[in-house]
């Protein structure tokens, strides 16, 4: 689906600039987000996570670490799971799996923590969001986090947390989102020919979501959900 971004040298620059590390980024996650993420979530070392949308594996990469856990992604692009896969073939806590998130079934209990980053967008009505939400519910162990970081402030997503007796938890991004928007525009602006020569398509892609921010005159919501299994 994308251009091998996570290939170009100036992309991987303009990720350290605007996000505070390299991690091959396509969607809204910084580092200070993932801060917030890791003082709300504690898990025990070789815990287990489910990462949906893990894209090239970066960021899966990232909180595995950070936690000394077990991961497994999953993201529909195939390009991105073979270059995860290629990227991480010696490191035995991190597997990666090509296929649909809605479609993803586990074992019942078998995670700990259950992460959509900016990757719950693939969920087109009410009723497949209820549907992937109820296979993450059973996914994880007693006790187990669901995770959400989301564009907005979605009402169904509360409401499913509130109607299966789930302790909710969300977090308000705002301000972490502005730091982002502003970094992104600066920094499209000062690398914008690096860009344009090594990965256009997604050069074109970041401008005009950029675009469409600053005409809509302000930032839209931004939140992080947590769910906690009873």
């Amino acid at each position: 689906m994308f251009e091998k971004y996570y290939d170009s040298p100036a992309y991987g620059e303009w990720c350290k600039r605007v996000y505070g590390k390299d991690l091959k980024q396509l969607g809204c996650v910084t580092m200070d987000e993932l801060g917030i993420l890791y003082r709300e979530i504690e898990l025990s070392p070789d815990s287990h996570i489910l990462d949906m949308g893990c894209g090239a594996g970066y960021l899966s990469a990232e909180i595995a670490n950070h936690y000394s856990s077990h991961l497994t992604g999953i993201d529909f692009d195939e390009g991105s799971i073979i270059h995860a896969r290629k990227v991480f073939l010696n490191n035995p806590k991190l597997n990666f799996i090509h296929g649909d998130g809605i479609l993803a079934s586990f074992e019942a209990s078998a995670f700990d923590l259950i992460c959509f980053l900016d990757s719950l967008h693939f969920t087109r009505t009410d009723e497949k969001l209820y549907e992937l939400l109820d296979k993450c519910l059973n996914m994880l162990k007693p006790a187990g986090k669901l995770a959400i970081l989301h564009g907005r402030d979605n009402q169904q997503i509360v409401k499913w947390g509130q109607n299966n007796f789930i302790t909710v938890k969300t977090v308000d991004l705002i301000e972490s989102n502005k730091k982002l928007w502003r970094n992104v525009f600066n920094e499209l602006i000062t690398m914008a020919s690096e860009l344009q020569t090594e990965v256009p398509d997604t050069y074109e892609r970041i401008k005009t979501e950029c675009i469409e921010k600053l005409n809509n005159n302000g930032w839209g919501s931004r939140w992080l959900y947590i769910f906690e299994k009873q």
